[in-house]
């Protein structure tokens, strides 16, 4: 059984991959498991002082589901079905130990992002992604 994770932030490129991984998907249906994650920024500062631990859970919760909806719309069309992950903290950190606790097959990625230069000085989560993880990587392009 293959198990792969898409890692979905909402944006309109991460919305592409999940169309060009299910045109993708229905050609070569060697997919059994597939995991869909989301990772929300975690909170800096002092705002335990004013927002207690089941909001801030709750704030994730919400804004990793809006991430998320398109994607799912799209698979739940197409009869692909998927299961749910919204994490907090680093993306690249938080999506490399899910596919290592779920024991994923690969990770796939769209190779769209910062633009080059952006990419060289800031770096990106994809490339940290590539930088740290041992699970395969497919970039759909």
């Amino acid at each position: 059984m293959m198990k792969v994770l898409l890692p979905i932030d909402g944006s309109e490129e991460s919305i592409a991959l999940v169309a060009k991984f299910i045109a993708w998907e229905k050609n070569w249906s060697g997919f059994k498991e597939i995991h869909l994650i989301n990772v929300q920024h975690s909170f800096h500062g002092d705002i335990g002082l004013f927002v207690n631990a089941e909001q801030m859970n709750s704030y994730h919760h919400d804004e990793g589901l809006k991430a998320l909806e398109k994607a799912r719309n799209e698979l739940d069309c197409s009869g692909i079905k998927y299961k749910l992950h919204i994490g907090v903290g680093d993306p690249a950190e938080v999506i490399v130990q899910y596919a290592n606790e779920t024991q994923c097959d690969e990770i796939i990625l769209s190779p769209i992002g910062l633009n080059r230069i952006a990419s060289m000085i800031l770096g990106s989560v994809e490339s940290k992604i590539i930088e740290l993880s041992k699970t395969p990587i497919l970039l759909l392009k």
